[in-house]
């Protein structure tokens, strides 16, 4: 009996058995290492295969937002650029610049059509494909359909060609190549001329009127856009005139009155800027006395506009330094022994600043090297010490090179100034400013007058050789001089008119006219008869 209640009693404690849950399709998937495995070779077989196949790949990365660059070159059969032909790539749509090159940015991948159009030539509609990178999809060539005109382009004085020219009517343009030679294709016209316009950087446009459909090659002298600027008596009065260089378009920019005289006028243009400074007795301002003032007049050479700023008693041009012109102003109305009587000064024809950089009586030598103003006031009247002085045409970083009085100042060299102190002489080195005592006397005692070139790489200065005048151009980087011109009253001013084309005068007992030529080779050719007015010259004191 007992141990049947304890087998009961046992059987009412003890916990039911639960029934064992069914196993679920991914719970026997994972807890299945075969399935598992096969399902992952599957899933990477797909990867695989959608990496080979390119429109797979790419329908996957463009969901993906993946998106690429692309580029090209459009060029006609002769290998040139074409510009402003209109490429379509993937809907974006855009035009060639000057060198026929275009970009696209944001791409999707795949096949993307391709299409091209520009009059005068067919149209090209084509697919290309685009993948993950930058793309560049090479020089296309267009087929021309229209009328094409041919130029060969060359610099009128050296006769080299000229590249990089351009030839357009509308939208329509063509390149030069290193030959010079440059097609333009038209759409075909039932005009009878075009108007073709050429441009090149540096020379004068050209504007042609030619037969529609002429088949001509066209040969073309490109003449320096610059103009040359002079002084001319042949009206009577001191008049100031402008021309290009091969003679066409002479223009007056600025009349004389008549009060005007060859040795108190000075012409200088700028080196770079379209601007002219002249120094001139107009006659509109004199002294107390009644004796005419010099007026410094500042020309615009493309407008004609013209500035008067300052008068003085005498002023001398110095130079240039940017856009600022140095000169030395003799104060009117002043005593012979007046602390300021000379000053020198500089202008800013941007800013119309005016400054005062140095006074004194009277100066025994200024001069401009190295970019700044080297000066030496004398001993008679002094304000404030004798010495060298050196001083940036803006007023600013004044120095003391040496503290006695300096005689005189000869620029013996491009890096080198001698300069007398009594019976002793010094020498000045302009890159690192030092001044030292030298033995002897330089052996030519005249002061070069050096006028670099735009790009700061050569220079030109004038000598005197066997009774002629030399003009030289002195290369900076390796500190040689190269004879480039000799004639009979050659001499300053001397102006770059760019990079190539150099000016220079030739007075003689025959002529007195301005010359220009081409450094790159080339005979020199006469611009015009002018007045031998002055240029930028040594210092002399009145």
């Amino acid at each position: 009996s007992n141990k049947a209640l304890a087998s009961e009693d046992t059987k009412k404690t003890k916990t039911p058995e639960l029934p064992k849950p069914k196993k679920g399709f991914f719970s026997a998937w994972w807890h299945n290492k075969l399935y598992r495995r096969l399902t992952v070779l599957v899933v990477l077989a797909v990867i695989a295969s959608a990496a080979v196949y390119p429109p797979t790949r790419y329908f996957v990365l463009n969901n993906l937002g993946v998106r690429s660059t692309s580029s090209l070159t459009i060029i006609e059969k002769t290998k040139q650029p074409l510009k402003n032909v209109e490429v379509t790539l993937a809907s974006q749509t855009t035009k060639t610049d000057i060198n026929g090159q275009v970009q696209f940015q944001g791409i999707k991948l795949g096949q993307q059509d391709l299409i091209i159009k520009k009059p005068a030539f067919a149209d090209v509609d084509q697919i290309v494909t685009i993948g993950w990178g930058s793309n560049p999809l090479g020089d296309i060539r267009l087929t021309p359909i229209g009328s094409r005109y041919t130029f060969v382009l060359s610099d009128f004085l050296s006769g080299k060609p000229i590249n990089k020219a351009e030839a357009t009517n509308g939208e329509s343009s063509a390149v030069a190549n290193s030959k010079g030679e440059v097609v333009l294709t038209l759409p075909n016209s039932k005009d009878s001329e075009v108007e073709i316009t050429i441009t090149a950087s540096n020379y004068r446009t050209e504007v042609l009127k030619l037969p529609v459909k002429s088949k001509e090659t066209k040969e073309l002298k490109m003449v320096p856009s610059r103009k040359a600027v002079f002084v001319s008596k042949r009206e009577g009065t001191y008049d100031v005139y402008k021309t290009d260089v091969d003679g066409k378009n002479e223009e007056k920019i600025f009349a004389g009155t008549g009060t005007e005289n060859e040795n108190t006028t000075a012409l200088v243009a700028h080196p770079t800027d379209e601007i002219a400074a002249l120094v001139s007795t107009r006659g509109v301002s004199k002294d107390k006395d009644g004796n005419l003032l010099s007026t410094l007049t500042f020309i615009n050479i493309s407008t004609n506009e013209t500035n008067s700023v300052i008068d003085g008693e005498r002023i001398q041009i110095i130079g240039w330094v940017g856009s600022r012109l140095v000169f030395v102003r003799t104060v009117q109305d002043t005593k012979e022994n007046d602390k300021k009587r000379n000053k020198i000064m500089s202008y800013d024809v941007q800013t119309n600043e005016e400054k005062e950089l140095a006074s004194t009586n009277y100066f025994n030598d200024v001069i401009i090297v190295g970019g700044a103003v080297l000066y030496a006031p004398a001993e008679y009247s002094v304000n404030g010490k004798v010495g060298l002085y050196k001083i940036d045409a803006d007023g600013n970083n004044k120095a003391t090179v040496y503290g006695n009085e300096v005689w005189s100042l000869f620029r013996t060299s491009f890096d080198t100034v001698s300069a007398s102190v009594c019976d002793d002489w010094y020498e000045y080195r302009i890159p690192d400013s030092s001044f030292d005592k030298i033995d002897g006397t330089p052996p030519v005692l005249k002061s070069r007058i050096y006028t670099e070139n735009p790009a700061g790489s050569k220079s030109l200065w004038v000598d005197e050789r066997d009774g002629k005048g030399v003009l030289l151009l002195y290369l900076i980087a390796n500190n040689k001089d190269k004879t480039i011109q000799t004639a009979s009253g050659l001499k300053d001013p001397t102006r770059w008119l760019d990079n190539d084309h150099v000016i220079y005068r030739v007075n003689n007992g025959q002529e007195t006219a301005d010359y220009v030529m081409s450094i790159s080779g080339g005979e020199s050719k006469k611009i015009s008869d002018v007045t031998n007015v002055a240029g930028i010259e040594g210092w002399y004191y009145y």
